[in-house]
């Protein structure tokens, strides 16, 4: 069996100091793509760009993660005419060179595999609002409340003259709630809980992978309490994350960095195992995507499109040794290399 490979490996860059990288370093490069594509402040780009100047690494680092892939142009601001033009032409020539494996189809039981099994579309016809495959959709309700629908999901309001509620059929949602003018408490209905913001801002989805545990809640601004059976009422705050469903609450523990990344068309992975990597991609397109079990373990750096999962796999090729094996468009094997 391939045993794991070193950071080292990982993060091969076309310059002597690639094995010098530390971890740490890719790890901060990540973090500062993930505060970009967040647009936290204002002055979030020159304090990337002072990082980046201050040791050749970092600029390593970042040019790796950043600017070898879909995402070339915009990791390449800030930096120098020459530099862009070179990894520009660079990044065609690994692409002339690399091609896709046409492998065969492989037993299903050889290996990890994701496949997104789509809910009875009956639910997707009769609920109030729903969003595809790889579609996002925002809206914002009567009383100014904002609601963002990731891929796959659907919902329904139910707003009456003493109460906002929004039930979550299936998928994710954003939810930033407004002060209501007539005073109406607002409820989240789940399939396993009920959730009561306090003036907040967060996210719930279901089809979590834990038996008992199905809905996650991730509380980005002010806090959220949780009722779920067998286990009363708890409060997560801004900055935490929790599972809750039949069973009851796991949690609360520290939310993942730009846990709302996706509202923004990205995914920030920050030493994500392979596995979990390609379930979350798999979620934004139709078909099969799978790793050979003894990869599965492997992580990933690095800020990768949802609106292109095509492009985020040909930039896992660049940050990982891995190749992508197509059988169809619908069937697709990440494989060592």
């Amino acid at each position: 069996m391939r045993s794991t490979p070193s950071m080292g490996q990982l993060f091969r860059l076309v310059a002597p100091q690639a094995d010098k990288i530390d971890r740490n370093v890719v790890r901060e490069a990540a973090l500062w793509m993930a505060r970009l594509q967040a647009g936290h402040d204002a002055d979030a780009e020159d304090a990337c760009r002072r990082w980046r100047e201050a040791a050749a690494a970092h600029e390593l680092a970042w040019q790796r993660l950043n600017g070898l892939g879909a995402d070339l142009r915009t990791g390449l601001q800030g930096v120098g005419e020459a530099t862009a033009s070179a990894t520009l032409r660079e990044s065609r020539r690994r692409a002339a060179r690399r091609g896709f494996t046409k492998g065969g189809l492989t037993v299903l039981g050889a290996g990890l595999l994701t496949w997104q099994v789509a809910p009875p579309s009956w639910l997707r016809w009769t609920a109030d609002q729903s969003s595809g495959v790889g579609e996002r959709r925002a809206f914002t309700l009567d009383d100014g409340t904002r609601v963002v629908l990731n891929t796959d999901t659907a919902i329904d309001v139910r707003y009456g003259a003493t109460k906002r509620q929004i039930e979550l059929r299936y998928g994710e949602m954003l939810i930033e709630t407004a002060k209501d003018a007539a005073g109406r408490p607002f409820e989240v209905l789940t399939g396993a809980g009920r959730l009561t913001p306090v003036g907040t801002r967060f996210v719930v989805r279901d089809g979590m992978p834990r038996d008992g545990l199905a809905y996650q809640l991730t509380v980005l601004d002010g806090a959220v309490d949780v009722m779920a059976p067998n286990a009363g009422g708890l409060r997560i705050q801004a900055g935490q994350r929790a599972l809750f469903g039949k069973a009851g609450v796991d949690g609360p523990v520290k939310a993942p960095v730009a846990a709302d990344a996706w509202v923004r068309g990205m995914m920030v992975a920050d030493g994500m195992p392979l596995r979990d990597f390609l379930r979350e991609l798999g979620r934004y397109r139709h078909g099969f995507l799978r790793c050979a079990p003894e990869i599965a373990q492997w992580q990933v750096v690095g800020a990768y499109s949802l609106d292109n999962t095509d492009a985020a796999l040909t930039l896992l090729t660049e940050i990982l040794p891995v190749r992508i094996e197509r059988r169809t468009n619908y069937w697709v094997t990440v494989a060592a290399r």
